[in-house]
This record gives structure tokens, sequence and C-alpha cells, in this order.
């Protein structure tokens, strides 16, 4: 976002995930890379210093299988439908997943913003997004 003078009013990296995308250990160290790049782009970022940065991460939590007639709609449908048949309390994971990226991004010195989720829906499925916002430019 840049002001009218060319310098920078913000600096924001934005990411999407699933909360799926945290479940398995291996999906988790991706995640943390993901996010510890992230963080070095604003930081290191020409604007930064002069800037507010930001990382967002909107992490999408699916509330019902995907149905089979929409698997060649729903880009992840199998690793969706993975998640309710590994998981019997899916509303863990989503608790489980937000108290993962937070920590991790809480690891980089900065604060952690709380905003609310927002819940919809998209192609009839229920879905809840939690946006979680790390305020680089607080980093130490």
């Amino acid at each position: 976002m840049l002001r009218p003078n060319t310098l920078a009013a913000a600096v924001v990296e934005l990411k999407a995930a699933y909360t799926f995308d945290a479940v398995l250990a291996s999906k988790r160290d991706e995640l943390r890379a993901v996010i510890a790049a992230d963080v070095e782009k604003c930081l290191g970022s020409s604007f930064s210093a002069a800037s507010d940065s930001y990382c967002i991460l909107a992490l999408t939590h699916p509330l019902a299988r995907v149905p089979e007639a929409l698997h060649g709609v729903v880009k992840y449908a199998a690793g969706i439908n993975r998640l309710f048949n590994r998981q019997e309390d899916v509303n863990q994971v989503a608790a489980s997943t937000k108290t993962f990226v937070c920590e991790v991004f809480a690891a980089h010195g900065a604060r952690v913003l709380d905003v609310p989720s927002s819940v919809g829906s998209a192609f009839g499925i229920p879905v809840e997004v939690f946006w979680i916002v790390l305020d680089v430019s607080r980093a130490t």
C-alpha cells in the first residue's frame, strides 16, 4: 500500500491455508517454513523500516465433508474429507491449528493480533475462516 508521496503505508504479506494443512507433522514443518519466509520478506522489505508490516494468514476451516459431486470443483476435496475421516473432533483441529500458527508467529517476536473469525459457505459447504495477523513492525 503506497501513500501519495510513494512511501509505503504498510507492507502486507498474505497467505491462505486450510486447517487440515497443520494436521500432519510434515505439513506443520512446511507451514512453519512458509510463515518464517513471509516474516523475513516483511522484515527485509525496503519499505518495512518506514512503515507498518503485517503477515496475514487466512485459515479456512470446512465444517462439513465435500460431497462426491463437488470433488471436481473444490480443489482440496480429498484433503478436506481425509480430515473428517481421521478426526473425531474437527473443531479441535481448528483450535490446535490456530494455536500452532499463533505460536509460530509469536516465536518471531511480534504481536499476534486478535481478529474475529468469519463464517459462511462455499459451494454449500459451511466454512469458518480464521484471520491470524502478525504485526511484524513490532518485532524485536
